[in-house]
């Protein structure tokens, strides 16, 4: 099936089309002619009728080729990663002195996948429905024996903890919760999130639905803390309904099968047990 890449003035952008009936493969244009190129490869990739499952067939297909090279590593983690298991044995006893929320835009290029994979969909319901969409996190100050240091948790693919670098809050709104329990250890602050659901929900990722603010907003409540901050869930929570029931359904198995690769990565290169030493220093 012959496509092309052609300018639009009204509306001004680029689209793919093609070359023999003029169909066009996105409701809106692209922006740059960059963009629309990246749409034709994965068109020309998968010759058969890219309108309904065609990409979808495809990426499915190389998510799965590559999934079946890391049958090996036992598939996605339903656990913390080695490393982050050993920094909570050296450190999970710390007493949590404060708690910072933070929520910055997603990043570019992960919007600019969404959108290929569905073909324009999700440019134009963020257009519509949502002023932006953010990636949360949490910052967790604490204190070990007489040491203060701050950590940053999120949920990705997989739960993270990194040490806190101003460089990670440029251009991120906060919200800081007040009245934390005193001698609230890190280990109880997250064993509590842990206890109150399935290991599937708590380690798995799904941009729809088990994401960055869900995770956020289950270590709050489930430590009592969102009934002092009632406004951090107001900050926390977006609606991703709109999203979740106007994706195509192929674009949303894509972006899922994207993650899960991701997480089965992640154990083909940090494993499932304990390493010798953390890769988390301060």
């Amino acid at each position: 099936m012959p496509f092309q890449v052609v300018k639009s003035d009204k509306p001004r952008g680029w689209y793919v089309v093609n070359s023999e009936t003029k169909k066009k493969y996105s409701t809106k244009p692209f922006k740059t002619k960059r963009q629309a190129m990246e749409q034709m490869k994965a068109l020309y990739a998968n010759v058969e009728d890219i309108q309904g499952a065609g990409i979808g067939d495809f990426l499915k297909k190389g998510i799965s080729a590559v999934k079946s090279r890391l049958k090996a590593f036992k598939g996605i983690r339903l656990d913390y990663s080695p490393s982050i298991r050993q920094f909570l044995q050296s450190n999970g006893e710390s007493i949590i002195t404060g708690l910072t929320i933070y929520r910055a835009p997603v990043e570019k290029y992960v919007k600019t996948l969404a959108n290929i994979v569905s073909l324009g969909k999700f440019k134009e319901l963020l257009n519509k429905s949502y002023d932006e969409v953010y990636h949360l996190f949490l910052k967790i100050e604490l204190n070990k024996s007489g040491t203060s240091f701050s950590i940053i948790i999120e949920k990705n693919a997989v739960i993270g903890i990194k040490p806190f670098s101003p460089n990670d809050v440029v251009n991120a709104q906060s919200y800081v919760i007040k009245d934390i329990p005193p001698n609230l250890s890190l280990n109880a602050f997250l064993n509590k999130a842990q206890a109150s659901t399935s290991p599937e929900v708590y380690f798995k990722y799904d941009a729809l639905s088990t994401n960055c603010q869900e995770y956020i907003l289950r270590l709050l409540e489930s430590n009592g803390l969102i009934v002092s901050n009632p406004d951090a869930k107001k900050f926390i929570y977006q609606d991703m309904g709109t999203l979740k029931a106007q994706l195509p359904s192929f674009s949303q198995k894509i972006m899922k099968g994207i993650t899960d690769l991701a997480g089965v990565a992640d154990v083909a290169i940090h494993g499932f047990g304990l390493l010798n030493k953390p890769d988390i220093g301060f």
